[in-house]
């Protein structure tokens, strides 16, 4: 494994962007007292580029859930490509055997 480039082989093959959150929960009781927005529609969504390295569903249901209009992009999209689309925020994806390089010893 040790080398190998395999992000390209998992990404997706063109842009799209993602607009499914997870299964709508009960809102929290303490949320009027919070003085939560219980409507979707009062919260401003930022828009987040996520590159996809092998990108899991549940990171962009996740994403979709904290009020974020998701893109996603192949692995090789250039970062010019990405600020064209004028994010709020770009967000880089785990991938395949990513493991972290620092040690414990």
């Amino acid at each position: 494994m040790a080398g190998q480039e395999l992000a390209s082989r998992v990404s997706c093959a063109r842009s799209y962007d993602w607009d499914k959150g997870s299964i709508d929960l009960v809102t929290s009781p303490w949320s009027e007292e919070m003085g939560e927005a219980n409507s979707s529609e009062d919260v401003q969504k930022l828009r987040v580029v996520a590159y996809d390295f092998g990108i899991k569903q549940n990171i962009l249901r996740l994403l979709t859930d904290h009020h974020c209009e998701v893109g996603v992009v192949p692995a090789m999209t250039s970062a010019e490509d990405v600020l064209r689309l004028n994010p709020d925020g770009v967000f880089l994806s785990n991938g395949p055997a990513t493991r972290s390089r620092c040690s414990t010893q």
